[in-house]
Protein backbone atom coordinates (compact mmCIF):
# COMPACT_ATOMS: atom_id res chain seq x y z
CA UNK A 1 0.00 0.00 0.00
CA UNK A 2 3.06 2.19 -0.01
CA UNK A 3 2.58 2.83 -3.73
CA UNK A 4 -0.96 3.97 -3.09
CA UNK A 5 0.09 6.29 -0.25
CA UNK A 6 2.85 7.80 -2.42
CA UNK A 7 0.44 8.31 -5.34
CA UNK A 8 -2.10 9.99 -3.05
CA UNK A 9 0.59 12.23 -1.57
CA UNK A 10 1.71 13.27 -5.07
CA UNK A 11 -1.90 14.00 -5.96
CA UNK A 12 -2.24 16.11 -2.81
CA UNK A 13 0.89 18.08 -3.72
CA UNK A 14 -0.48 18.65 -7.23
CA UNK A 15 -3.76 19.94 -5.80
CA UNK A 16 -1.88 22.15 -3.37
CA UNK A 17 0.03 23.72 -6.27
CA UNK A 18 -3.21 24.04 -8.27
CA UNK A 19 -4.95 25.79 -5.37
CA UNK A 20 -2.09 28.22 -4.84
CA UNK A 21 -2.01 28.96 -8.57
CA UNK A 22 -5.76 29.70 -8.49
CA UNK A 23 -5.16 32.18 -5.64
CA UNK A 24 -2.37 33.81 -7.64
CA UNK A 25 -4.62 34.18 -10.68
CA UNK A 26 -7.37 35.64 -8.47
CA UNK A 27 -4.91 38.21 -7.15
CA UNK A 28 -3.78 39.14 -10.65
CA UNK A 29 -7.35 39.42 -11.93
CA UNK A 30 -8.39 41.62 -9.01
CA UNK A 31 -5.51 44.08 -9.51
CA UNK A 32 -6.96 47.33 -10.98
CA UNK A 33 -3.88 47.91 -13.15
CA UNK A 34 -4.16 44.42 -14.65
CA UNK A 35 -7.91 44.89 -15.15
CA UNK A 36 -7.20 48.03 -17.14
CA UNK A 37 -4.71 46.20 -19.34
CA UNK A 38 -7.00 43.19 -19.80
CA UNK A 39 -10.09 45.27 -20.56
CA UNK A 40 -8.73 46.03 -24.02
CA UNK A 41 -8.77 42.29 -24.78
CA UNK A 42 -11.77 41.18 -22.69
CA UNK A 43 -14.37 43.89 -23.10
CA UNK A 44 -17.32 42.59 -21.10
CA UNK A 45 -15.68 40.57 -18.32
CA UNK A 46 -16.71 41.09 -14.71
CA UNK A 47 -13.28 40.86 -13.08
CA UNK A 48 -14.64 40.78 -9.52
CA UNK A 49 -16.75 37.71 -10.29
CA UNK A 50 -13.83 36.09 -12.09
CA UNK A 51 -11.57 36.77 -9.13
CA UNK A 52 -14.09 35.24 -6.70
CA UNK A 53 -14.41 32.18 -8.95
CA UNK A 54 -10.67 31.59 -8.76
CA UNK A 55 -10.69 32.11 -4.98
CA UNK A 56 -13.46 29.50 -4.69
CA UNK A 57 -11.51 27.10 -6.90
CA UNK A 58 -8.42 27.65 -4.75
CA UNK A 59 -10.31 26.95 -1.51
CA UNK A 60 -11.83 23.73 -2.87
CA UNK A 61 -8.47 22.57 -4.26
CA UNK A 62 -6.74 23.17 -0.93
CA UNK A 63 -9.50 21.31 0.91
CA UNK A 64 -9.20 18.31 -1.38
CA UNK A 65 -5.39 18.49 -1.10
CA UNK A 66 -5.45 18.27 2.70
CA UNK A 67 -7.97 15.41 2.55
CA UNK A 68 -5.63 13.67 0.09
CA UNK A 69 -2.83 13.84 2.64
CA UNK A 70 -5.14 12.30 5.26
CA UNK A 71 -6.07 9.55 2.80
CA UNK A 72 -2.39 8.83 2.14
CA UNK A 73 -1.88 8.29 5.85
CA UNK A 74 -4.96 6.07 5.99
CA UNK A 75 -3.68 4.00 3.05
CA UNK A 76 -0.31 3.52 4.73
CA UNK A 77 -2.02 2.32 7.93
CA UNK A 78 -4.59 0.15 6.10
CA UNK A 79 -7.64 2.01 7.39
CA UNK A 80 -10.98 0.85 5.96
CA UNK A 81 -12.34 4.42 5.88
CA UNK A 82 -9.48 5.41 3.56
CA UNK A 83 -10.38 2.70 1.07
CA UNK A 84 -14.07 3.68 1.18
CA UNK A 85 -13.42 7.39 0.70
CA UNK A 86 -10.45 7.01 -1.66
CA UNK A 87 -12.37 6.13 -4.81
CA UNK A 88 -14.90 8.90 -4.18
CA UNK A 89 -12.18 11.49 -3.68
CA UNK A 90 -10.35 10.25 -6.79
CA UNK A 91 -13.48 10.77 -8.91
CA UNK A 92 -14.11 14.20 -7.34
CA UNK A 93 -10.50 15.18 -7.98
CA UNK A 94 -10.68 14.05 -11.60
CA UNK A 95 -13.78 16.19 -12.15
CA UNK A 96 -12.20 19.16 -10.38
CA UNK A 97 -8.93 18.83 -12.32
CA UNK A 98 -10.93 18.70 -15.57
CA UNK A 99 -12.32 22.10 -14.60
CA UNK A 100 -8.73 23.19 -14.08
CA UNK A 101 -7.81 22.02 -17.57
CA UNK A 102 -10.55 24.23 -18.94
CA UNK A 103 -9.78 27.33 -16.84
CA UNK A 104 -6.01 27.25 -16.36
CA UNK A 105 -3.36 27.90 -18.96
CA UNK A 106 -1.81 24.83 -20.57
CA UNK A 107 1.27 23.60 -18.70
CA UNK A 108 3.28 20.40 -18.49
CA UNK A 109 4.84 20.84 -15.04
CA UNK A 110 4.10 18.30 -12.26
CA UNK A 111 1.31 20.49 -10.87
CA UNK A 112 -0.64 20.59 -14.12
CA UNK A 113 -4.25 19.36 -13.99
CA UNK A 114 -3.55 16.66 -16.59
CA UNK A 115 -1.08 14.96 -14.24
CA UNK A 116 -3.60 15.20 -11.42
CA UNK A 117 -6.19 13.46 -13.59
CA UNK A 118 -3.76 10.68 -14.52
CA UNK A 119 -2.59 10.18 -10.92
CA UNK A 120 -6.15 9.94 -9.61
CA UNK A 121 -7.19 7.60 -12.41
CA UNK A 122 -4.35 5.33 -11.28
CA UNK A 123 -5.55 5.59 -7.65
CA UNK A 124 -9.15 4.84 -8.64
CA UNK A 125 -8.19 1.77 -10.65
CA UNK A 126 -5.68 0.53 -8.07
CA UNK A 127 -8.23 0.76 -5.25
CA UNK A 128 -10.60 -1.38 -7.31
CA UNK A 129 -8.20 -4.32 -7.54
CA UNK A 130 -9.29 -7.47 -5.70
CA UNK A 131 -6.09 -7.82 -3.65
CA UNK A 132 -6.20 -4.19 -2.56
CA UNK A 133 -9.83 -4.48 -1.45
CA UNK A 134 -8.98 -7.63 0.49
CA UNK A 135 -6.05 -5.91 2.25
CA UNK A 136 -8.25 -3.09 3.52
CA UNK A 137 -10.88 -5.50 4.94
Amino acid sequence: MTILAIAQTISGIQLLIFGLLAFAIAAIVSDPEMQEQMSSVAHEVDFDTLSMLFVLIGVVALGIAFFSFALARGYAKGRVWAWRKGRKIAVLTIMFATLGLILMPSRTDPGAPLWTILMNLFIFLYLGRRKVRAWFR
